[in-house]
């Protein structure tokens, strides 16, 4: 999973595991800190070091306000106001890529620099 970006939940995830590893001060102790499933003790450390930034740190443990005002303001699901969707609204339409015809191409420095011109 290398180069791929964290998810919500494994944020959250190292956002738990960070708070048990917590000593007196607000630093992680990474020895404590078990690797995650597809994460390297690297990356969640870099990735801890970017998240902290946002985070709240209230004396005992760190949070994150953006999670715990989604948790707050989620309206809860009723089954039975749910309408129907139909096929027209479920497909959504990509726009269409314009390509353009090579009008001239010129080389220079051996083909260093290339130049072209489009139509």
């Amino acid at each position: 999973m290398s180069g791929k970006l964290y998810t919500k939940k494994e944020q959250e995830l190292l956002l738990r595991k960070v708070n048990a590893s917590l000593g007196d001060t607000d630093r992680a102790r990474w020895t404590k800190v078990t690797p995650m499933r597809g994460r390297d003790m690297k990356s969640m450390s870099n990735h801890w070091n970017l998240l902290r930034k946002r985070c709240i740190y209230d004396g005992q443990k760190w949070h994150m306000p953006w999670l715990d005002e989604s948790i707050k303001s989620a309206p809860s699901v009723n089954t039975q106001d749910s309408r129907k969707i139909s096929a027209s609204e479920k497909t959504i339409s990509k726009p269409k890529k314009v390509s353009k015809s090579i009008k001239e191409r010129k080389s220079f420095l051996w083909g260093a620099i290339k130049i072209e011109r489009y139509e």
